[in-house]
């Protein structure tokens, strides 16, 4: 490379410095284009060493200059920031909420409270309120609504001081609610086994759990709504430790805390139930019962018969056994103890359980009269393998719904994944009355169809596809959604009345094995179409893509501009896996995220997602 010509150019520098320091401006020129070293800026031209010096004493009045900018930006900034929070602090005066009276600010602060319990904690309301200003404190502590509701939490660890401090908040927080009804939220173990949390004393444990319900019971009077997770043996003490009457309680949640933290230890255990009747029997008033994760089978309606029900919730949340579980006697027993019932969750075993082999689960014929039933909830599933005909099974469903009267039902829901339903077993239920109906059942192709030309009235309709065994050689049959049953409902000049005449919402969920292919798009669309001035929601769920054309898929685009809540979706396929990841074997990296198929398959999905994500058509 050629060097430029170095003696006329460093003069020149020379005499521009000196020029410079001589004439001394008042303020210093920061144009490159002026600057004696303008034509090597940005070159590669390498400075020898006289260069470098004179370049060094060039940048002095440049460098002095950024000094002197730096600290008036400064002094401005400190200025500006001072102002400003001056005319703050006077603008706070004129602050809008200076002039809500205390009752509106009080009715503000109710609307903060988002959680059905509140719960302990300085980042959220209540507490929250309290620590902002004198004034939102004093009006938060006499706002008695923003103290009638709480959750909190006993665990086995506490020791005496942290538990006098915690049970002091705790009466404290109760007191403020003054006489309202309360609701109470407790979660707390005695037993418990993590390295997280060490050695403690199981002793002390046992009398940190007496103490904290000794202090809830100086509030039993008011408890309206009450949610227990206790172990089982906990219960039996917040039994010993009741009053005679919870002349308020209406409403009431239990739930064993070993099964919701994920210990099973005591599944081997016989339970122990014998607190349930005893505890019930002093709730004289109470409406509404809910009894999920508990493992509880023997004579499981003898405890929870009481005839002021309204409201039973004692569903598994799908086909675990870790709940409830009723043969169809125990559940005819306790309907028939419940007669004010509106509303009815459970989850009903067919065939033997190990808990009592001598229970054959053969209805008796008996009649339950429920004239007030509203909504109907019922899961059958199969404990025992030693039932497998299939005409046993619908014997027994058909006998159990044949048994009850509920002449005002609206709202029918019956999940059954096992031998294949050829005979319909709830045709005794009014379902020419019925509002909804959801089916998630083993059910041949004609069955479905009789189902949907009884419900005549119904305005919501909800089917999730399923297999069953009942084929040649007892071999799986998808129980789908297929053509007649679309064309059924389908409305046309050859059928001016079809199946379901007034239905306005649909979601059909097709996960099983054809994933929906076998059902003809053009006969799917001709239903909303047909149905698109009385559909107001449609929601389609598929295992596989089906195959829309594109006018299809814009016909469908169409109808949701024209107003229809209309969504399409399919699951995403499963990705091939990655046989040469980078991050594989990396020692800190968890096992599931080395492995992410893995990572999806363990993951439950919603039951209108697919394991591997989905893919949104419409």
């Amino acid at each position: 490379m050629t060097r430029p010509h170095r003696a006329s150019t460093f003069n020149y520098h020379s005499n521009f410095i000196f020029a410079h320091r001589m004439d001394e401006p008042s303020e210093v020129s920061m144009d490159i284009t002026r600057s004696p070293f303008h034509s090597i800026i940005g070159t590669n031209c390498s400075l020898s060493q006289v260069e470098r010096a004179s370049l060094k004493e060039f940048l002095v009045a440049p460098q002095l200059e950024k000094s002197r900018l730096e600290a008036e930006l400064s002094r401005v900034q400190a200025h500006l920031k001072s102002t400003e929070e001056y005319i703050h602090a006077h603008q706070m005066l004129l602050s809008p909420i200076r002039k809500l009276p205390p009752e509106t600010l009080a009715e503000i602060f109710m609307h903060c409270v988002l959680a059905a319990d509140a719960v302990r904690s300085l980042q959220e309301a209540p507490l929250l309120l309290t620590i902002i200003c004198r004034d939102w404190r004093r009006v938060a502590i006499d706002t008695p609504l923003l103290w009638k509701s709480l959750h909190f939490y006993l665990p086995p660890h506490l020791n005496q001081d942290a538990l006098s401090l915690r049970l002091a908040g705790i009466s404290l927080w109760l007191e403020r609610s003054g006489s309202l009804p309360l609701s109470i939220s407790f979660h707390g173990r005695t037993a418990y086994s993590s390295p997280l949390v060490g050695e403690f004393d199981e002793h002390q444990t046992k009398k940190n759990m007496e103490s904290c319900i000794r202090t809830l019971m100086r509030f039993a009077n008011r408890i309206a709504t009450l949610s227990l997770s206790l172990p089982l043996s906990d219960f039996a003490l917040f039994d010993e430790l009741s009053p005679p009457k919870f002349p308020a309680l209406i409403y009431l949640r239990l739930r064993d805390a070993n099964l919701h933290e994920g210990s099973y230890g005591h599944l081997s255990e016989t339970p122990a139930i014998a607190f349930l009747p005893s505890l019930l029997g002093r709730m004289p008033v109470l409406s509404t019962l809910k009894v999920h994760e508990f493992h509880l089978r023997r004579n499981a309606a003898l405890s929870f018969g009481l005839g002021s029900l309204t409201n039973i919730d004692l569903s598994t949340g799908g086909i675990t056994t870790f709940g409830v579980l009723l043969t169809t006697n125990e559940g005819l027993a306790l309907l028939a103890q419940t007669p004010l019932v509106q509303s009815v969750k459970i989850t009903i075993h067919l065939g033997n359980s190990n808990n009592n082999p001598n229970d054959t689960s053969s209805p008796a014929r008996t009649e339950v009269h429920l004239n007030q039933l509203v909504e109907m909830r019922l899961v059958f599933i199969r404990v025992s393998r030693l039932v497998e005909l299939s005409s046993d099974m619908q014997t027994h469903m058909t006998l159990f719904f044949d048994s009850i009267q509920c002449p005002l039902l609206e709202s029918f829901s019956v999940s059954w994944q096992g031998l294949l339903i050829t005979q319909l077993p709830f045709r005794a239920l009014p379902l020419n009355k019925l509002d909804s109906l959801d089916l998630d059942i083993s059910m041949d192709s004609t069955t479905l169809l009789e189902c949907l030309s009884l419900v005549t009235n119904i305005k919501s309709l909800r089917f999730n596809a399923t297999s069953g065994r009942g084929g040649p050689g007892n071999a799986m049959i998808t129980c789908s959604f297929e053509d007649l049953h679309l064309l059924g409902l389908t409305q046309s000049s050859k059928d001016v009345v079809p199946l379901c005449p007034r239905l306005q919402k649909l979601q059909l969920i097709m996960k099983t094995t054809d994933g929906g292919l076998n059902m003809n798009t053009t006969a799917l669309i001709n239903l909303i179409q047909s149905r698109r001035n009385t559909l107001t929601y449609c929601d389609l769920f598929f295992r596989n893509r089906p195959p829309f054309s594109p006018e299809q898929l814009i016909s469908l685009r169409k109808l949701k501009d024209d107003g229809l809540n209309l969504r399409l979706h399919c699951a995403k396929p499963l990705l091939p896996p990655n046989l040469d990841p980078p991050t594989m074997g990396l020692p800190d990296l968890p096992y599931m995220h080395r492995r992410p198929l893995l990572h999806q398959m363990y993951t439950v999905p919603d039951v209108m997602e697919g394991p591997y994500g989905t893919e949104v058509i419409i």
